[in-house]
């Protein structure tokens, strides 16, 4: 069993970010951050799902809006991938100082792929699992491609992502650019685990494989046999 607590918190930037702690109603055996996908808020039924199961297993578990998502402050326009990674950085530092510093730390989709980003931060985590996780955080720029023309040449525009429309910036474009998964990921020195589609038409279990090629051990790899993407 367990018991759902809101919750809210600033990030680096000053933005008051709102998440969900799945709290155990018997004994805590640790603490977890819990990071959506791409435009995903805290209240996709993965995030809501994976978390309350974690929690019904002792683990205390934070789901959050990144910012400028759900009911986080902010703008999605105005967002990174290198903000997402501190927003779970700021997830992070609120357990620690409100309860106790999280040894997991799970991510689906690019928020798999800013949880291996955020690891290198995050010397209490000792284990980091990833569902559905693109190796190559520029992976996601296929969801608004015949949209890139338009970012790059007047430096924002609309896109429809999973049937919403959203902004995308040229920054948030050329900040993907900078991140090299493959390499970090083999210099995380943490338990990690992959969980992956071999049927996800949205990321392809080849990214799963990359990234368990170029982790270190201990390591371990799960195929989510009949799921999709989105884990409905």
């Amino acid at each position: 069993m367990h018991k759902s607590i809101k919750v809210h918190f600033k990030n680096k930037e000053g933005l008051l970010l709102e998440g969900i702690l799945e709290e155990p109603t018997s004994e805590i055996r640790g603490y977890a951050v819990y990071s959506s996908c791409f435009t995903g808020t805290k209240s996709i039924s993965s995030a809501v799902w994976i978390s309350r199961q974690l929690a019904d297993r002792g683990i205390s578990t934070l789901r959050f809006d990144f910012a400028g998502l759900g009911k986080s402050e902010g703008k999605f326009e105005d967002s990174l991938f290198t903000s997402n990674i501190e927003d779970i950085c700021a997830a992070s530092d609120f357990l620690a100082e409100e309860y106790s510093s999280p040894t997991l730390i799970v991510g689906h989709s690019l928020g798999g792929s800013a949880t291996l980003g955020a690891a290198a931060s995050l010397p209490n985590v000792k284990a980091i699992a990833t569902i559905a996780s693109p190796s190559d955080p520029e992976h996601v720029k296929h969801l608004f491609k015949d949209r890139i023309d338009a970012i790059c040449s007047t430096g924002k525009a609309e896109a429809s992502i999973a049937g919403r429309k959203h902004i995308i910036s040229k920054n948030f474009i050329l900040d993907l650019a900078r991140y090299n998964l493959e390499d970090k990921i083999s210099k995380i020195k943490k338990a990690m685990l992959f969980l992956h589609s071999p049927i996800d038409d949205i990321v392809s279990i080849d990214h799963a494989q990359k990234l368990y090629k170029n982790a270190r051990h201990p390591k371990s790899f799960i195929s989510l046999d009949t799921s999709d993407h989105l884990l409905t």
